[in-house]
């Protein structure tokens, strides 16, 4: 057998084609990831699911052309081995050059971890996958090679199935099939048993699949050697039936009883102690109901993800039940209307239509009574932690609710209009609130008539004075607050020209050891705009254009602690702190926000700040202050507790503002986070806040700048595809001298 593998290795080696498809195979990978998954724009991610997503596609050509460089049906015949032997030497070394050809894509993981954290172990559980599901793709080519004498209609075979086994979990997506054909489609599929080692986890079901299945196309392999050989009937013998009622019984047992590790750094799809330990306070039943649609079922793998999670969730204490309802009819569409639950819609598209449907994938929470909501969910990401928020609600009797203050002339629900139904979606109740020197409107209750609720402020330049004295001394009274404003505003839906005034907050600030600059903050690292014209310099008309110019006075945050992801801003304004002023008055003033080193103070200039994007300096003018500066102070108490926040924008949360930093089709929530992240910090649920940390993956490019990233994507790239030539070119040489050695000997 030992002898038999090495003559079918080495007749792979020695053909200058194994070496070409393996090259080929390790450079399209490669390119697909840093250029169709855009890793060197603004969009770009160290998530590494894409790109493993991906190898099972690209395989679809390279393993038939693998098996047909050791194909020799003829031969094989008059080899003194048993066939099962024979087909086992062919099917491992094809495997063998198969790993050798994922070895070559390890380039693309470590060239990520240059720009972005890479979880290592769940890139070695990915790889994992990728053999198991190389051993079945190599076994399945194999027979079809044993099957068919003709080498090149055995590829086209190949080649289809392969294409049919990776894809057909997605018919779903096209045709509504019944659930016996739905629950088929996935089993069968390969690359739908792949999608959990690539996201870092060890399924046994999926080993137990792949295992089966490349047993299955061995042995069958085998018996049409034996045919050929004219040593096998081919009548259905009773060994075939009773091999065939295993491996059946196997995959319908593996699916009941199984076991799933989660190999990701932060055990984001295991259950936490945090909720552990949560629900030892249960003392009555409390139910979980997921009302999951058919069709994202279907459709999409990670919804099996929160199913599991869920069930593993509700093991953790005797009391708690899950129970999964696929949701259809009128009469249940009402039903969840009643829990705040709205479907969504996803797009069908048929041979000649395209329609619309709608599909639910929320979870209720009831108990002693009452229930909390978990409007929709699609993946893990941050399950437990939108878990952990309503159990907490539930268990304890409490309710998060947040005060919402616009003090700029804009509208909550218009300008800010990501702000209530985000914080909403995080489990807060949102209560509009207004300043007590304002006029009744709406009937809006001033925020002093709540002074132990959490209190959210954007912008104050419409306050007065007595508003601004009450603003200070919640915060000298410890009243959890975040106030976003800066002493001036911008003409965002015009110009963008900037009107300077005295905010009256700005100046009550003062009382505490906090000042707001009378610049406005630019930093190298910014938003870049895409302007429009249909004019010449000239002023003639002409065909639209579009520039991409850097705005300084947007700038981008780096990745830090109270912004893991960074941060956009609108012409912030930096503030400093006097920590004497600050301490006479019980309290301490700290840093919170920074921008980077390359930042800078713009000045006015004839009294006005120049903000155009085509006339605004891009680097310190003579006399302007540079370095990090600080734009966002937090405030605590004499025993360290955080109490407040000051950001000095008012515009980061805008909902215009926002799309500006977005990628097409992409919104940028880094704002939201942020400032979801801050409320649960001031009002001290940082056990919960710590949950949301683990349970969501940091994949910011975050050891670069955006133009540095930009900067080197030729560098990399070009550097990754000739390791990866160095490699496929060593192991060519390495075999061409041990066959001289052999021919010499």
């Amino acid at each position: 057998m030992q002898r038999l593998y090495r003559r079918c290795l080495f007749k792979i080696a020695i053909n200058p084609f194994s070496y070409a498809v393996s090259l080929s195979f390790a450079v399209v990978s490669a390119l697909q990831f840093f250029i169709l998954q855009q890793f060197f724009t603004d969009v770009g991610s160290s998530d590494l699911h894409r790109f493993f997503s991906f190898v099972p596609y690209g395989c679809i050509l390279v393993i038939p052309a693998l098996g047909s460089f050791c194909s020799r049906p003829q031969s094989d015949l008059d080899l003194p081995f048993s066939s099962l032997e024979i087909m086992a030497a062919k099917t491992l070394a094809c495997f063998t050059w198969m790993a050798f050809s994922l070895l070559l894509t390890v380039c693309v993981p470590a060239a990520v971890s240059f720009f972005g954290n890479v979880e290592w172990q769940s890139v070695l559980c990915g790889y994992l996958g990728l053999l198991l599901y190389a051993a079945s793709a190599v076994s399945l080519a194999i027979y079809f090679y044993t099957l068919i004498d003709s080498s090149g209609f055995a590829f086209i075979c190949v080649s289809i199935v392969l294409a049919a086994v990776n894809s057909i979990h997605l018919l779903s997506a096209v045709v509504t099939l019944p659930n016996f054909l739905a629950s088929f489609v996935k089993t069968v599929s390969f690359a739908w048993h792949f999608d959990a080692s690539g996201k870092g986890i060890i399924d046994t079901r999926d080993i137990i699949f792949y295992a089966v299945s490349s047993a299955a196309f061995l042995f069958a392999s085998a018996w049409a050697l034996e045919r050929k050989r004219g040593l096998e009937s081919k009548k259905v013998s009773l060994q075939k039936i009773l091999f065939a009622s295993a491996c059946l019984l196997l995959l319908i047992d593996s699916s009941r009883i199984y076991s799933r590790i989660d190999t990701t750094a932060r055990k984001k799809f295991s259950v936490s102690q945090f909720s552990k330990t949560l629900m030892e306070e249960i003392e009555e039943p409390l139910s979980i109901t997921y009302y999951r649609s058919r069709e994202l079922k279907n459709l999409y793998p990670q919804v099996k993800d929160v199913q599991e999670f869920l069930e593993a969730y509700a093991d953790c204490s005797s009391y708690v039940s899950l129970s999964v309802i696929e949701p259809s009819g009128e009469e249940m569409a009402s039903r969840l209307e009643t829990y705040g639950i709205q479907g969504q819609q996803i797009r069908s598209t048929g041979k000649n239509t395209t329609s619309y449907s709608t599909v639910y994938s929320a979870v209720v929470i009831s108990y002693l009574g009452r229930s909390e909501t978990i409007p929709f969910v699609l993946s893990t990401n941050t399950l437990e932690y939108d878990l952990g928020g309503r159990m907490q609600a539930l268990i304890r009797n409490t309710k998060r609710v947040v005060q919402v203050a616009v003090g700029n002339g804009m509208k909550l629900d218009a300008d800010y209009a990501y702000v209530k139904p985000w914080l909403e979606s995080q489990g807060w109740t949102v209560v509009q609130t207004r300043f007590p020197g304002e006029y009744r409107e709406q009937k809006l209750l001033p925020f002093t008539e709540y002074p132990d609720v959490p209190l959210i402020v954007f912008g104050s330049a419409l306050s007065s004075q007595s508003d601004a004295q009450a603003l200070v001394q919640r915060i000298l009274r410890g009243g959890k607050t975040f106030i976003a404003t800066s002493p001036y505003t911008v003409d965002i839906a015009n110009d963008w020209s900037v009107i300077t005034g005295d905010d009256p907050f700005a100046y009550q600030i003062q009382t505490l050891g906090l000042y707001f600059k009378d610049t406005l903050t630019s930093d190298i690292s910014n938003t870049r705009l895409s302007l429009y014209s249909d004019q010449r310099a000239d002023g003639s008309s002409a065909s639209v254009q579009t520039q991409y110019v850097n705005y300084p006075l947007w700038p981008v945050l780096p990745s830090q602690t109270n912004a893991a992801n960074g941060l956009a801003m609108f012409w912030p304004c930096s503030l400093e702190f006097d920590e004497e002023v600050a301490s006479e008055t019980g309290m301490k003033i700290s840093r919170y926000l920074v921008t980077s080193e390359s930042a800078w103070q713009s000045k006015t200039v004839d009294s006005r700040f120049i903000t155009d994007p085509f006339a605004v300096s891009m680097h310190p003018e003579a006399g302007e202050e540079s370095g990090q500066s600080v734009v966002a102070c937090a405030i605590s108490d004499g025993d360290g507790t955080l109490n407040s926040v000051i950001v000095g924008d008012q515009y980061a949360f805008v909902a215009g503002m926002m799309a500006y930093s977005s990628a097409p089709n992409t919104l940028d929530t880094r704002a939201m986070e942020f400032l979801s992240d801050t409320l649960l910090k001031i009002t001290g649920e940082t056990a919960l806040l710590e949950l949301k940390k683990n349970t969501s993956s940091d994949t910011a490019l975050s050891k670069v700048t955006l133009d540095e990233l930009y900067e080197k994507r030729i560098p990399v790239i070009a550097l990754t595809l000739m390791i990866q030539l160095l490699l496929v070119s060593g192991a060519f040489a390495a075999v061409a001298i041990l066959r001289r050695k052999n021919l010499e000997a």
